[in-house]
């Protein structure tokens, strides 16, 4: 230590010895009894602080949960209703497949129609060439 670091520690001590000879013994004895008090005010304190942060903390992720819950909702509001529109086309496919199979009969019916009337035309013509055969 060089001179002038001795001069201020000098300095320091006679300013303590100064307030605590303004403190009197009674003072003095007030000052030690009372450590422990601002140990625990300052705990307190600082786990009041602590208990901020960490409500701080919880409000934060419920906001966080909150927005994630809402976007899974809507995506899963929107997956159902494009679920519903495929359901709807699927629908409407079967039903145009139901018409389809109908006008299919109907055209099965006429076909058939068609093939047995063909059929006796065939026949009356094969009968007509036998006779004619026969007759010469």
């Amino acid at each position: 230590m060089d001179m002038e670091q001795i001069m201020r520690l000098v300095t320091a001590l006679e300013t303590v010895a100064g307030v605590l000879q303004q403190l009197g013994p009674g003072g003095i004895i007030l000052v030690v009894l009372s450590g422990p008090a601002v140990v625990l005010l300052a705990v307190l304190g600082i786990d009041y602080l602590r208990g901020h942060q960490v409500a701080k903390m919880v409000e934060d992720m419920r906001s966080e949960s909150r927005k994630t819950l809402d976007r899974y909702r809507q995506d899963t509001q929107d997956l159902l209703r494009e679920l519903g529109e495929n359901h709807a086309q699927v629908i409407r496919f079967y039903e145009n497949n139901v018409e389809l199979v109908k006008g299919y009969d109907r055209l099965s019916k006429d076909h058939m129609a068609l093939i047995a009337g063909a059929t006796k035309a065939l026949e009356r013509l094969t009968a007509i060439i036998e006779f004619r055969g026969d007759t010469k």
